[in-house]
């Protein structure tokens, strides 16, 4: 609506001038200009005003009762350990299932479809056909707010928010604080109203600064937004939470209001849905309470905000947050004991890393690990590891370059399940498999597949099993081996998790006919 009448006023303008109406601005352009800009600039704020009053009037009169679903829980399942390669019982097993049907074809059944392994002669490998893979898709555009949001002038003092080792300025007059004087709708509204007066809006310009300059994700930005106000506030209470609710709304994500008899609470949407976290259906979407406190009651306000849009769970840039290098470590290769390299990470990244949560694309609980590896490796890292790998690899071919990359994968680091470790199953991304001791089959196929995509331009899936995740390659020319065809085109199997492998061996006994293909953006 509101481009929509700036697309009026300017048509008016034009039309006004070419009528010679308005003689006198027609002959100052600028003053015209100015005059034009003035009157959008009303019509933006007008508009907000607008939707920030309706919203209000909602938060005084419509809140309805909502129970809680339970969390939708990551799929479990027995984990396949790591094992040697061994050239002799390799060739053994593809010599026999070669002479398994006299055509050399095997075929499995999957969900319908008709799913054909191809077992080459002679044991050379065999080719799995996918009729469907997994794909990331393009990351949408970052929320926005409903209109421009302006400078207020006269707003001068500043306070500065620590967030993971950055020091935020914010022009924010901590002494002008909202106070709710109840925990009631009339209360809420109140104070949403209080907040709606510009007095924040140089702040929120601020805040969306900031989320520009140093690339932060929507679930970064969630997390600055919720650390200005605790450090505003002191502590997490009722007014730092509806500060919280209100920056988000006003930068344009999807956010509904709560409350029980005890707390305010803040719901937040996601293009993505998230494992292991209570949600409650409003309308067909799934809202999660942000914070440690999950009631299974809550009376919500469930009035859209104008323009409103989820946050997405893609971290499609490095995370510029601050430094804090942590202790060497050493990573050898045992085939290539020259490819040694000695990095060391950001911790700071590493605890904000701690704090995501798994998520999956659409309904396919395979796609979660697309998550993690759509993520880059952080600068730092890149400049540690890049040009030693480049170097290691210069001069040799696509196939070399994989084969040494693998094997460095495969054997410099130590693998460790995660419920052990961690209790839990836990993901990494690529450089949380730099930082930590331990990683499991997911964590290094992450790894490698960033790293073939980035050095070596190449085009990478991952390769899903019942329990195992291994990746497979696009290759420029005819390589050998066990392959996965997508869209026509052939992935040379590398798992680095089956020690010691070549390029193109399929570790044994795995459920291939349940096998999915995630391709993966370069």
């Amino acid at each position: 609506m509101i481009m929509k009448n700036y697309a009026i006023l300017l048509l008016f303008t034009i039309v006004a001038n070419m009528n010679g109406t308005t003689m006198a601005q027609s002959q100052n352009p600028k003053s015209q200009y100015e005059n034009f800009k003035q009157q959008a600039r009303k019509q933006y704020d007008d508009f907000r005003t607008k939707a920030n009053q309706q919203y209000a009037d909602f938060l005084s009169r419509v809140w309805r009762r909502y129970n809680g679903d339970a969390p939708i829980e990551k799929p479990k399942e027995k984990e396949i350990a790591p094992i040697e390669y061994d050239k002799k019982l390799y060739d053994k097993e593809r010599k026999d299932e070669a002479y398994r049907d006299d055509e050399g074809d095997m075929y499995y059944q999957q969900k319908g479809i008709r799913r054909k392994v191809a077992i080459r002669r002679g044991g050379k490998g065999k080719e799995l056909i996918f009729d469907e893979v997994i794909r990331i898709p393009d990351q949408e555009p970052q929320p926005t707010p409903i209109s421009p949001i302006y400078e207020k002038d006269g707003i001068t003092n500043t306070f500065t928010v620590k967030f993971f080792g950055l020091s935020c300025p914010l022009r924010f007059d901590s002494q002008n604080l909202i106070s709710l004087q109840g925990l009631d709708e009339l209360s809420v509204s109140a104070a949403w109203s209080r907040l709606s007066n510009n007095d924040y809006d140089n702040a929120i310009r601020d805040l969306l600064a900031i989320r520009i300059n140093q690339d932060l994700c929507d679930w970064s930005y969630l997390q600055l937004l919720n650390q200005t106000a605790l450090q505003l506030y002191g502590s997490d209470c009722n007014e730092s939470v509806l500060l919280t609710a209100w920056l988000y709304c006003q930068s344009g994500y999807k956010m509904r209001l709560a409350f029980d008899d005890k707390r305010l609470y803040m719901l937040y949407s996601s293009h993505h849905i998230i494992y292991d976290e209570a949600y409650f259906n409003i309308d067909g979407e799934y809202f999660y309470i942000f914070g440690d406190r999950k009631p299974e009651t809550l009376y919500i306000c469930d009035k859209a905000f104008p323009s409103e849009a989820p946050m997405s769970l893609l971290v499609g840039k490095e995370q510029k947050l601050g430094t804090l290098i942590t202790e060497s470590r050493k990573l050898v290769s045992k085939k290539y004991p020259f490819m040694s390299v000695l990095i060391n990470e950001n911790k700071t990244l590493m605890d904000f890393y701690s704090t995501y949560p798994t998520s999956k694309l659409g309904d396919n609980d395979v796609s979660r690990w697309a998550m993690y590896a759509y993520t880059p490796i952080c600068k730092h890292t890149k400049e540690q590891l890049y040009p030693m790998m480049r170097n290691y690899i210069q001069g040799k071919t696509a196939l070399e370059g994989v084969s040494m990359i693998l094997d460095w994968v495969q054997t410099a680091f130590v693998y460790e399940y995660d419920d052990k470790v961690w209790g839990h199953d836990r993901a990494f991304f690529p450089d949380e498999t730099l930082y930590y001791p331990y990683c499991d089959c997911e964590d290094r196929s992450i790894l490698f597949s960033r790293l073939v995509r980035d050095i070596l331009s190449l085009d990478v899936a991952l390769i899903y099993y019942p329990g195992h995740l291994a990746t497979a390659v696009c290759f420029n020319e005819d390589i050998s081996g066990d392959a996965m065809l997508i869209d026509g085109r052939k992935f040379i199997i590398c798992d680095p998790t089956y020690i010691g492998a070549p390029v193109g061996a399929q570790m044994p006994n795995l459920d291939y006919d349940k096998a999915q293909a995630i391709v993966l953006n370069r």
